[in-house]
């Protein structure tokens, strides 16, 4: 007999039909009141019962779509336009700043997408914690074998049920600690899609100032060239040295031997950077991307209040406190587990025609065990969970004072490096200017822009490191300095103030 209401494929235990002898109950057959009693558990599980579904990954169609991403999507496009609450003037981009490709990242990167997986399983948890005990109904049955000689019905059918009482704010408890591990969870995936940004960045600085060195180089043998060649013709005219010549061609050979490795370098970049970016490198290869662009580091108070905030408000050290105010509630529950929980229990039996109601009330008693134990161990938690906040704010302070005396030592020298690069371009100029004049030959001029050419290459290296500075300091104190390339304020915060939504999942 199949009970209304009840979970599809829950089994349904037959129930013996029973004998009928003399006289009937007055509440009718008992087991039609057990029947009732099912049936109403049936109906009242049944619609909250949930099905399974099965998912079934196909590896070659995930291969086909990871593949086929790109930074043309239309889906790409809706989540910038969301994040930056403008629109998009045109699509695909022609140039990729780095706040767009950041964003971009945001959507596509697989360890974010398994980060924010995790997330959406810790806020589930919060479901759990705060249900509520089922009652609990029990079925009884007795048969006695006396009572046919007197007529009445052997059977003796009865239920009890079973009301758990929670007591000492235990299910409060358990519901504070699960929001406090939830927000834990979401502040790790903000810090997350930080060092995913902060990655990114320093893999753009690096295609960037790669492919600028590989330009400054390229002048270099140009140069070079041209004085081998005025060496050579001096050698043959007897005016020059063999070792003057072959110095030269060492330097070529050395320039040479350098662009190859800065060649395989480019491809190494190139390959993080897809990695990054969630794409697949071909997907990436033709995108023009923009260098970051970062404003000074603020100095004086406003480098002081920056950094008073970040110590405050960076996501490591605010989810840190999150997972110390988890462990103060674990600590509360542990101790409210001293107090044992109420059972309220009555019971129906129909005996023998007679209709009998009994109650009851069970708890444990805490004799033996006063949950010392699990105490203890929370008490621990709690101090390793403060230890952890001092570690995030020591961190975070190590970071910053590092970001911030690194940008102010290599700003120095880059304005030093500069100003020798504008005296060695004034001294490429005026050596022109003589040869224009007759005062000065080809290889003067030359030498003056090897000169020039190998200053760049210095300057470059420091500006290069500079970048990287201004995104360390960046990520230390978890704030945009990017402005908008396109002239609209840039962002005010990272990760988008709009719910992260993760990439079409195959």
């Amino acid at each position: 007999m199949a009970i209304p209401g009840a979970c599809r494929g829950s089994p349904v235990i037959p129930l013996p039909h029973p004998p009928t002898h003399g006289l009937r109950s007055r509440i009718g057959n008992p087991f039609q009141l057990a029947l009732v009693v099912l049936a109403c558990a049936g109906v009242g599980a049944g619609p909250g019962c949930a099905r399974f579904e099965s998912h079934p990954i196909d590896l070659q169609r995930s291969l086909v779509t990871l593949e086929t991403r790109s930074l043309g999507s239309p889906e790409l496009r809706g989540f910038i336009e969301r994040s930056k609450g403008e629109r998009v003037p045109e699509w695909p981009l022609q140039k990729w700043s780095f706040e767009d490709l950041s964003l971009a990242a945001v959507w596509y990167n697989p360890e974010l997408a398994v980060a924010r997986a995790q997330t959406e399983a810790v806020e589930a948890s919060t479901q759990t914690a705060a249900g509520r005990l089922n009652p609990t109904l029990g079925l009884q049955g007795g048969y006695n074998f006396d009572a046919t000689k007197s007529g009445l019905s052997p059977w003796m059918p009865g239920t009890t049920l079973d009301l758990p009482v929670e007591t000492a704010g235990k299910r409060t408890r358990r519901t504070e600690r699960a929001a406090h591990l939830t927000r834990a969870a979401r502040l790790d995936l903000i810090s997350k899609a930080w060092s995913i940004r902060t990655a990114l960045r320093s893999s753009v600085i690096d295609r960037v100032f790669l492919e600028r060195r590989l330009e400054v180089m390229d002048q270099q043998r140009l140069v070079l060239g041209q004085i081998r060649e005025v060496l050579e013709q001096r050698l043959r005219a007897g005016a020059a040295t063999t070792q003057e010549v072959s110095t030269v061609r060492i330097q070529l050979l050395k320039l040479e031997s350098e662009s190859s490795a800065l060649l395989r370098q480019s491809s190494e970049i190139h390959g993080k950077l897809a990695a990054l970016l969630g794409l697949s490198p071909q997907s990436l290869a033709l995108a023009n991307l923009l260098p970051p662009v970062a404003s000074p580091v603020p100095k004086g108070d406003a480098l002081s209040n920056q950094r008073s905030l970040a110590l405050k408000l960076r996501a490591d050290i605010q989810s840190a406190l999150a997972n110390y105010e988890a462990s103060q509630s674990q600590l509360q529950l542990e101790i409210a587990k001293q107090y044992p929980d109420l059972h309220l229990g009555n019971g129906y039996q129909w005996d023998q025609g007679d209709s009998k109601w009994s109650f009851g009330l069970t708890f444990e008693l805490p004799i033996l065990n006063r949950n010392q134990g699990p105490i203890a161990e929370a008490t621990a938690r709690r101090r390793e969970a403060a230890a952890q906040v001092l570690a995030a704010q020591a961190r975070a302070i190590a970071e910053l004072d590092r970001a911030a005396d690194l940008n102010g030592l290599l700003q120095h020298q880059l304005e030093e490096q500069s100003r020798i690069q504008q005296e060695l371009d004034e001294q490429t100029r005026r050596v022109e200017a003589r040869r224009n004049q007759g005062g000065a030959d080809r290889l003067e001029v030359a030498t003056a822009r090897t000169e020039a050419l190998t200053q760049r290459l210095v300057l470059l290296d420091l500006e290069q490191r500079l970048a990287e500075a201004a995104g360390l300091w960046e990520a230390a104190v978890q704030q945009p300095l990017s402005a908008s390339p396109r002239g609209s304020s840039a962002r005010k915060s990272f990760p988008p103030a709009v719910p992260i939504s993760p990439a079409p999942l195959p």
